[in-house]
């Protein structure tokens, strides 16, 4: 809890309550899940239902193949597309994900796999397999700022004594994130 307090996520006075988080400060929460969760993306499957009073389940597709949310998620019935963080997945009679978090492209475009940009068909691709049709000057802007976070990155571990407060690019990547 130090470490949340220190970053401005919590406050000792909130104690008692659970702490409320604005919207920029949950924009940069996603980024940072996305950036240590990654290997555990999946995409949101919508599939209709043929039959209009059964319970929509939220199916997903992962890099090994295709997963439900868990019953007893919050995100058990979602059904959008999209792009969930998980943190485990188990086996019972299905394939099930827990712990999920719906994320946006951002954070994933930021922190994700290796980019490929396709050019004639304005798509850029993550790992093979994460899709977004986009322009593709959106996907040169962000193989760029990654560029320039690896850059800063590699001085920060040359000089571990360096200070990263009001670093412009670290800025700019923030409020690209809290932007979203």
């Amino acid at each position: 809890m130090r470490m949340m307090e220190q970053v401005g996520f919590y406050s000792p006075r909130s104690r008692l309550q659970a702490p409320a988080l604005s919207k920029p400060q949950i924009s940069v929460l996603n980024a940072v899940l996305a950036a240590g969760l990654y290997d555990s993306v999946a995409r949101v499957l919508v599939i209709p239902s043929v039959d209009v009073l059964e319970r929509a389940v939220c199916n997903t597709e992962t890099p090994q193949g295709r997963a439900q949310v868990h019953p007893s998620s919050v995100n058990r019935n979602l059904q959008t597309h999209g792009w969930l963080l998980y943190q485990e997945k188990v086996k019972y009679t299905k394939i099930y994900l827990r712990d999920t978090t719906l994320i946006p492209p951002f954070p994933l475009l930021l922190f994700g796999g290796d980019i490929d940009i396709q050019h004639r068909e304005r798509l850029i691709t993550l790992d093979g397999w994460i899709h977004f049709q986009a322009p593709v000057r959106i996907g040169v802007i962000f193989k760029h700022l990654r560029k320039l976070m690896d850059s800063l990155l590699e001085k920060k571990l040359e000089n571990p004594r360096m200070n990263l407060e009001g670093e412009r690019t670290i800025q700019m990547i923030l409020d690209l994130i809290r932007s979203e």
